[in-house]
């Protein structure tokens, strides 16, 4: 399993899994964090993957969206570790970059 963690389109934090590269990735269900989760699994004495299962998977993630925007040089990543990761602020002024919507 592969677990991302990701800002959502309202700054919260989402946690993204998917089984291969490629597949579609789902948010957890209440995932809060992977710390979070990590720390229930530890307290629970279960794995990372059962309680991950346990929360259950809802809306489908764009993570592929995310590197493309990042390979077209509009948004920035960097590594921490074996981690990709997104800043806020890089987030924020990837948002601010968006063309504006008009109102219909």
């Amino acid at each position: 399993m592969l677990i991302s963690q990701i800002k959502g389109p309202n700054g919260e934090i989402v946690v993204a899994v998917r089984n291969e590269p490629g597949e579609v990735a789902k948010a957890v269900v209440n995932g809060g964090s992977v710390y979070k989760l990590a720390m229930e699994a530890a307290d629970s004495g279960k794995s990372l993957v059962s309680v991950i299962e346990a929360h259950g998977l809802g809306e489908a993630v764009d993570l592929e969206k995310a590197y493309a925007e990042a390979k077209a040089g509009r948004l920035t990543l960097r590594k921490l570790g074996a981690k990709t990761i997104i800043l806020r602020s890089d987030a924020e002024d990837w948002l601010r970059s968006l063309p504006t919507a008009s109102a219909a």
